[in-house]
């Protein structure tokens, strides 16, 4: 799915004057912000706004718009259809969404007190307007055509734009507060089964003749119980399909008798898993986890994605330590603004935010840090093969940017908060007879001053130690990177699939590496 850039205007909490403007791109995403800030606003037009990407795909509807047409549609989930309107003018809500190659505009019009329609869509293909009667479509070639007397006939794959609105009609929400198994009858919250509905459709899945379902099941179940370290785990139903029952390290327990954080994770994996999402998108992941579990929680969500996850959150340490992009939101009069969030870290300040005093009295003493987000995810995974991610606090330093003698004293700071700290980066060395760039290996020789135990990689770079192997299986493409070969992601992969490559990277593939090596002593 390519990146997306969406302007919103007069949508929920998002005005004329504070438009909403969100790039949607392919990782982890994190909108930050105190409550009634309009956090949920963001993750909930995507999801409101379903209907509305399955017509934009659909061959006949994006026909009869593109010749001018109005098409009545409804909001999904929504009880009062003009709810998502801005509440404080009587605007249209307008939309703007660039993609590769094409830039898409469109108008929710109000009708009357409770419809609206879908209309005034335009599309300006190859920075060439186009428009009402001027475009078509031919559905059987997949093609937009143009043509006019100034530029002749013009067409375009239009392949690209109908996978794009798939991907987002295809997105799964999960939203806040998911004690949700327990309210009984209510059958659906967000994109998840709740109560009764949820313990017989997993009873279903787990028990009933579908192979593939039985095997998602049994998938949410390892993970569950590689996070919480049991050494066995099941979830079943109870014999009167009202709770689950769940046998843990050979012992029974009652739906009541665990905590909630464990029962969240199997509503959220579940409801994901049998789902394949393009995205997920979760309102505050941090509700009912340990700080120690939320990492976890958010990296392993997305494993079950095909291109990220976006997730809202009041928890600042959270957002940095994973999100490859943070988004800040606050109230700005009766709007709501987002914005960029500031990606340099006082490192002091980041442990506090992080809670980390809260993981020292969970016995975790060291920290480990590397370059930025993609890494800290990647960290993650290889420890997990090590049993040592629950020993270490991965944090990122904020890209390599940061790598500079400059921020030596907020790196000294760590040392006063933990003896035991570790630091590994990418030497960026080009090759076998020349020497890592003079800054990073002055920045080991500093931190090894502090008595940081520091490392530059052998290889070039983290991406050259996954084997050619794990690659073509995770991201279906024939490629190998040599040992300093220059990493190319629109040649080789996206640095968002590192983690994944190294959750399916075998650890005989790289414990004799010196990333093994230096992963096993800390």
């Amino acid at each position: 799915m390519p990146p997306a850039k969406f302007r919103i205007s007069n949508y929920r909490c998002f005005g004329e004057s504070h438009p909403l403007v969100f790039d949607l791109s392919p990782g982890f995403t994190a909108i930050l912000g105190p409550n009634n800030a309009g956090k949920s606003a963001i993750l909930r037009f995507f999801y409101e706004l379903r209907n509305i990407w399955g017509v934009l795909q659909n061959s006949d509807n994006l026909q009869r718009l593109l010749g001018g047409a109005n098409l009545g549609i409804q909001f999904n989930d929504v009880i009062y259809q003009l709810e998502p309107f801005h509440k404080f003018n009587e605007s249209d809500i307008e939309i703007e969404i660039a993609i590769p190659d094409i830039d898409v505009r469109f108008l929710l019009k109000k009708v009357d007190k409770q419809n609206f329609n879908l209309t005034d869509l335009s599309l300006k293909i190859k920075n060439i307007p186009i428009g009402f009667g001027r475009v078509t479509f031919d559905p059987n070639k997949k093609l937009f055509e143009y043509s006019d007397p100034t530029t002749g006939r013009l067409t375009m794959d239009a392949k690209g734009y109908l996978d794009f609105f798939k991907s987002l009609a295809q997105m799964v929400y999960i939203p806040a507060f998911r004690n949700a198994i327990n309210v009984g009858e209510l059958e659906k919250y967000g994109d998840m089964a709740t109560g009764t509905a949820f313990i017989n459709e997993w009873n279903q899945w787990k028990n009933g003749y579908n192979h593939w379902q039985g095997q998602r099941t049994q998938d949410v179940i390892q993970d569950i119980r590689e996070l919480f370290e049991f050494t066995s785990l099941d979830v079943n139903a109870s014999t009167d399909r009202k709770s689950m029952q769940l046998t843990i390290d050979g012992y029974v327990y009652k739906q009541h008798e665990v905590g909630s954080g464990i029962v969240q994770f199997i509503l959220v994996f579940a409801s994901a898993a049998l789902r394949d999402p393009s995205y997920i998108l979760i309102d505050e992941p941090e509700l009912n986890l340990h700080p120690s579990l939320q990492q976890k929680f958010v990296t392993s969500l997305a494993t079950y994605t095909k291109h990220g996850i976006i997730f809202g959150t009041h928890s600042i340490g959270l957002a940095r330590s994973i999100a490859d992009t943070i988004y800040s939101v606050r109230k700005t009069g009766q709007d709501s603004t987002a914005r960029l969030f500031g990606t340099e870290p006082h490192y002091p300040e980041l442990l506090g935010e992080l809670s980390f005093s809260t993981y020292q009295e969970m016995g975790v003493e060291k920290i480990f840090l590397v370059e930025g987000p993609t890494e800290v995810r990647t960290m993650q995974q290889l420890l997990r093969k090590l049993g040592k991610d629950t020993d270490v606090l991965v944090i990122n330093l904020g890209g390599s940017g940061m790598i500079n003698l400059r921020r030596m004293h907020e790196i000294a700071e760590f040392k006063r908060i933990t003896p035991k700290v570790f630091l590994w980066i990418d030497s960026e060395q080009e090759s076998e007879s020349q020497q890592p760039p003079a800054e990073r290996r002055k920045f080991i020789e500093e931190c090894k001053k502090l008595k940081i135990v520091s490392a530059l990689s052998e290889r070039r770079s983290i991406e050259h130690y996954f084997s050619s192997e794990v690659i073509q299986k995770v991201t279906r493409r024939r490629v190998e990177l040599k040992p300093f070969e220059k990493f190319n992601p629109s040649a080789h992969w996206g640095k968002n699939d590192n983690w994944k490559l190294a959750r399916a990277m075998e650890k005989s593939a790289w414990i004799d590496t010196d990333l093994g090596k230096f992963l096993n002593s800390l």
